[in-house]
């Protein structure tokens, strides 16, 4: 409930920081946050499976959904065009 005697002043000073400095976070999240300015993210399937490490996780992926049940393989109609993204 919105309290009439709170200034707009009131409430920004109550929310906190979203954006926390380095110095302020753990030593295992600064290790993690450091460690990702070196990883490379392919942009496209093609650039994925051109690395093996990619292609592995890409095919564990593919795996652990097939096998959960979150889709399943069919063929595609004959006369339908593919959406893009």
């Amino acid at each position: 409930m919105h309290n009439p005697s709170s200034t707009n002043n009131d409430i920004v000073q109550a929310m906190p920081d979203p954006s926390p400095t380095l110095s302020s976070i753990s030593t295992i999240h600064y290790t993690c946050l450091s460690s990702l300015s070196s990883v490379s993210i392919p942009t496209s399937p093609g650039e994925t499976l051109s690395h093996p490490n990619w292609r592995q996780v890409m095919n564990d992926e593919m795996c652990t959904l097939q096998s959960s049940g979150a889709w399943e393989l069919v063929h595609f109609p004959a006369g339908k065009l593919i959406v893009g993204c």
